[in-house]
């Protein structure tokens, strides 16, 4: 939106342009008369709580991630040795915030020349399954390893498929998951969320 546009409406504005622009020399009695000089004016200021508080949350991510370095390791060597041997197209499936995950990994993984795909879960029963075939690899993606729509998804794999399965959890005693697949990595099990309340999957979206 042009300056004209904005001139006489009672908000707060800032504008941020070369002194080559039309109006320039209106608008540079303005605080802000460019880019420069708004980040020079910057300064971020934080009070010892919030101080606290990010350096412990960022403390929590570097823990959880040396925590998490062999599991991930043997799942990358793995998943490595997979891909080499058999040449097969790999498939990742999460649910909820998994799900992104997921979708950014196939997406990554595409970059990178493997033919990597992300499955709906809802999707698959409506006739997705038809793109298995034999040695296809599955990665789910599931904090608690109890996913309603993998469990079932992983089940029906077993039961009618010669694919590869491979889980990925952060609950190492309690996956019912783990009893349909071939491989299960537990990412880490020493895991606790960020924030006030600990419920909000940070970290462990982060690790998996």
């Amino acid at each position: 939106m042009g300056y004209k546009a904005l001139e006489n409406i009672e908000i707060e504005k800032i504008f941020i342009c070369k002194s080559s622009y039309y109006y320039f020399d209106q608008i540079k009695s303005t605080k802000y008369a460019s880019f420069t000089d708004m980040m020079l004016d910057y300064k971020p200021s934080y009070d010892m709580g919030t101080r606290t508080h990010f350096e412990r949350y960022n403390k929590n991510y570097i823990n959880t991630l040396i925590n998490s370095e062999t599991p991930m390791f043997k799942a990358h060597t793995l998943l490595k040795c997979l891909i080499e041997s058999k040449k097969s197209n790999l498939y990742i499936v999460g649910v909820g915030k998994s799900n992104f995950i997921s979708q950014k990994c196939a997406a990554t993984w595409q970059s990178l020349g493997l033919h990597a795909n992300h499955l709906n879960c809802e999707n698959i029963w409506h006739g997705g399954f038809g793109v298995f075939k034999s040695d296809d690899i599955i990665i789910y993606i599931s904090n608690s390893g109890n996913t309603t729509e993998i469990f079932n998804i992983s089940l029906h794999l077993k039961e009618n498929f010669k694919v590869i399965q491979i889980l990925l959890t952060c609950n190492p005693i309690k996956n019912k998951i783990s009893q349909h697949v071939n491989y299960t990595f537990n990412v880490s099990n020493r895991i606790t969320e960020n924030g006030l309340v600990k419920m909000a999957p940070t970290i462990s979206s982060y690790v998996l």
